[in-house]
Parts: structure tokens; sequence; C-alpha cells
């Protein structure tokens, strides 16, 4: 599952109840993330506004299409997402913009910290991990 540790963190909200997943979608063609759009449109149009405060996109190429659809539906639905690019940026920077935040990552820090980390383990120096 290729999203499956970003699952991992949203189920902690779950299972606290600061969150409730009202519905999980998927693309319908899973090699064309253009789908995304026909399926957010899909769902939207089973619920009313107020039954949604937010969607969560797992991956910036599905949230423009969420965005674009939300914005199409003519409802005002919070969006947030995982990864950021210029495109992203855009669409957050339009007046009225339902796409509120984005979670960012460097993958080279990510990288860098990982190889500490395991440095230090395979020296048995446990005591010298810490939260950067």
């Amino acid at each position: 599952m290729a999203f499956y540790r970003r699952e991992v963190g949203y189920k902690k909200y779950e299972d606290s109840g600061k969150i409730k997943t009202v519905e999980t979608i998927v693309l319908s063609v899973l090699s064309d993330t253009s789908t995304m759009y026909d399926v957010m449109q899909k769902t939207l149009s089973k619920y009313y506004e107020n039954d949604i405060d937010s969607i969560w996109a797992a991956y910036d190429e599905y949230a423009r299409e969420c965005y674009r659809a939300i914005k199409d539906s003519g409802k005002n639905i919070l969006l947030v997402s995982v990864d950021l690019c210029c495109a992203d940026i855009k669409y957050m920077s339009e007046d009225n913009s339902m796409w509120k935040a984005c979670a960012y990552t460097v993958f080279g820090v990510n990288s860098e910290q990982g190889m500490r980390i395991l440095t230090l383990g395979l020296n048995n120096e446990y005591d010298r991990i810490t939260d950067a």
C-alpha cells in the first residue's frame, strides 16, 4: 500500500475521536490521477455541504483534482493535503481558496536523519538518538 505510513498517522486521530472518516475514495483508473476529479464530484453529490468539514488528500496530484471538483461543486469544504509543488501553491493562493493547508517534507533531510539514526544504532549508541 503506497500510503501506508500516512494512514498510520491518520488512524491515530480517528482512534482518538478527533476526526471521523465519512468516506475513503480512490481513483477510478489507478494509472490516471485526473480520474480523481470525477470520483470527487460523485462523492460530493452524495452529501450536503455541512456533512463534510474537510477533505484530506494523501498526495498533491489527488488534491489538485479534489480542489477543482470542490470548487466546481460550489461547496465550501476545506481541503488539506500532503506534498507540495508550484501548482498547489497557485491553487492555495486563489481568492476564497478552500485548500488551506499542506504537509511538506524534504526527502533529503529525512534520509540524512535516517542515516544518523542507523549509524548510532549500529554503534550501540542508542542514548544519542534524539528527536531532531
